[in-house]
């Protein structure tokens, strides 16, 4: 018997959400929480004993990821969530406010300030909740003494400004509500339809697979209400839409629907009114994103190619956005792959947060993100705004992310490694100074570098891009970076600068050199944040207990000690302390080319010999190790 448990902890409120139907004669609550079948209480109040409840305050289950958020409360705070999933889950995010930022703090969506939030991963189903500040809210305390740190369904959720960050959770008596998700058994709906035991009973139900693990789930077909696991009474049974008053004329109550129905000669001109509102409201998102702006700056361009998309072409290249074509997912939005009419695949981004920007500037952004022109830059391609929130159409990319090959694939030779890097680098390099105006990237991670079919570099998303401004007096002041990657100077100041790419691109070097995230929570408080663990080591003189110990066996330790230096550099505290990204370019360019011609003669008897060597690494002045070699066997010997 597979027994389902509820858990009913002090700090969490735990919905189910269902039909609240149970079977009948049987209890459907369990304390404050409703057990709609195929759940059910006691003996014969289950599907088939499957799923039993019973009430335990000691085992955890699966948390949706679609219906919650991992969220965190105070200024000065980093707040990081490690659990089990479908993958290892180490995550986070952080709020940053001070006195100058105080007006900043209003009620509403988390945005950084007092407030944050990220999304999780898929199959969750335990997770653990660390908090740390940057300053021990020596800056903040008089209004926020406290930072709090949890997981909540995001539509019960709404922060409410400068009184959320003293004394929340005690005003919630210590709980908050989540969502839990459920399946039955581990098969797909395919598979289950033909099984005797398929639990979509109900006449007017179907099936779907479940998207938060294996296993299926059921429910009422359009204009149906009830439990859809119950065949007779209680099932899936008409609506009467009518009832509601829908129609402004006559209103017909059909099985499974309604129809509305008007005087003789009437009838055209009400599908009309409907057909004009659906274009009136395409047509005022469009303006309102910027839409004629955006047109104008176009024709006014002969050789942008960036195109304006309608709602119906990105609609009919995902199959209406089916879930089956999601390239990845995160707190900004979802990525689909589709095919346009012409068969280009392409990558469509479709948000979830809504940017402040007003129209005429998000028209001429997209324009100027549109005309970059980089092999190693994902081209642009166009956008929709006959939406709420625009939808941008990239070129896709077909080899994953750079994170994936880091951590997830095979052995990386030290080669592909400087290759990526310079390539890489010099993405970000041309952004900060070749485009006009110069792109501050702002969200430089592993994960936002594509790699392409020859697994060729491509710097991608840039959700949370700022145009460099061109008056002196101007910063940008708006955080979204990504934990473990974000410049200490840009949080303790709140301006972000091109030094802020270089901070971020150095994480991703030790990254590539450590085979190591950025975070983990797994890892002892002192080697979680990859960081500081690197600048540690250096002074530590214990560099290569931190390498990935493939490239150090690869013999070549003149390169690999002036990548550390170079990134050593690249994460300064002090962002003038830090090279130019065209530095850093350069610099790798150099690095690269000399792999591929190493200074040493290719002489395998040479090399057989060196493989015999010892290596002792010591450290010189700069923190950063030498190499010396010891010869255990004699070219003599050899002989």
């Amino acid at each position: 018997m597979m027994v389902l448990v509820l858990l009913f902890l002090q700090l969490l409120r735990i919905p189910l959400v269902a039909s609240q139907l149970a079977k009948p004669g049987c209890h459907d609550k369990c304390g404050n929480i409703s057990i709609p079948y195929p759940f059910g209480i006691g003996q014969n109040c289950s599907r088939e004993d499957l799923f039993t409840v019973t009430c335990d305050s000691t085992n955890p289950l699966t948390f949706s990821s679609t219906k919650n958020k991992f969220t965190a409360l105070g200024c000065d705070t980093s707040a990081m969530i490690t659990g089990t999933s479908e993958g290892d889950l180490t995550t986070g995010c952080i709020s940053i406010c001070n006195n100058n930022s105080m007006r900043m703090i209003t009620e509403g969506p988390c945005d950084g300030f007092g407030c944050c939030q990220t999304s999780i991963p898929r199959g969750l189903r335990y997770f653990e909740v660390g908090l740390a500040s940057y300053y021990n809210h020596s800056s903040v305390l008089q209004f926020n003494p406290c930072s709090y740190a949890f997981l909540v369904d995001q539509n019960w959720f709404r922060f409410g400004g400068i009184s959320d960050l003293s004394g929340y959770m005690e005003r919630n008596n210590g709980s908050v509500p989540v969502v839990l998700d459920w399946a039955i058994g581990n098969k797909t709906c395919q598979e289950a339809k033909v099984e005797p035991d398929y639990a979509c009973l109900s006449q007017n139900s179907y099936c779907y697979d479940s998207t938060n693990g294996p296993g299926y789930r059921c429910n009422c077909t359009a204009g149906y209400q009830g439990n859809p696991y119950l065949q007779d009474a209680g099932g899936c049974e008409d609506i009467n839409e009518c009832s509601g008053q829908p129609c402004k004329e006559i209103c017909i109550n059909t099985q499974g629907g309604y129809r509305c129905e008007c005087p003789k000669g009437k009838s055209w001109i009400y599908m009309g009114i409907q057909s004009r509102r659906f274009i009136n409201l395409k047509q005022k998102f469009y303006e309102q994103n910027g839409g004629l702006h955006l047109q104008n700056l176009i024709s006014s361009h002969p050789n942008v190619t960036f195109k304006l998309f309608s709602k119906e072409d990105l609609e009919s290249a995902t199959n209406k956005f089916d879930k089956n074509n999601i390239l990845g997912q995160g707190a900004q939005g979802i990525v689909y792959k589709g095919i346009l009419s012409n068969n280009q695949v392409v990558a469509i981004k479709k948000s979830i947060v809504v940017d402040a920007m007003q129209g005429q500037q998000f028209a001429n952004e997209m324009l100027i993100l549109s005309q970059i022109n980089h092999r190693n830059v994902v081209k642009l391609l166009g956008c929709c705004l006959e939406v709420e929130i625009p939808m941008l159409v990239y070129e896709f990319i077909s080899n994953g992310t750079l994170f994936h090959l880091i951590h997830e694939g095979c052995q990386l030779s030290l080669k592909t490694r400087l290759r990526i890097a310079a390539e890489s680098a010099c993405a970000i390099a041309y952004l900060h100074s070749s485009a006009s105006p110069p792109i501050i990237h702002g969200d430089i991670k592993s994960s936002n570098i594509l790699l392409d079919e020859n697994y060729m570099a491509k710097v991608s998303d840039f959700g949370a891009s700022k145009l460099t401004p061109t008056d002196k007096d101007q910063f940008a002041t708006f955080m979204q970076g990504t934990l473990g990657y974000l410049d200490p100077e840009c949080l303790q100041t709140g301006i972000l600068t091109e030094k802020s790419d270089v901070y971020s691109f150095g994480v991703v070097l030790v990254e590539l050199l450590s085979r190591r995230k950025a975070v983990s929570l797994c890892e002892s408080e002192m080697e979680r944040n990859l960081a500081n663990l690197f600048m540690t080591s250096i002074k530590d003189d214990s560099l290569m207990n931190v390498l990935d110990h493939q490239i150090m066996n690869e013999g070549r330790m003149d390169l690999i000690q002036e990548v550390c230096r170079l990134a050593k550099r690249c994460l300064s505290i002090q962002g003038e302390e830090r090279p130019t990204m065209k530095e850093v370019a350069t610099e790798l360019e150099g690095l690269a080319v000399l792999e591929s011609h190493p200074w040493m003669p290719n002489n395998p008897e040479i090399e057989i010999l060196l493989d015999k060597t010892s290596n002792t690494y010591v450290g010189d002045s700069s923190g950063i190790f030498t190499l010396e070699k010891r010869d255990v066997l004699s070219i003599e010997a050899g002989r």
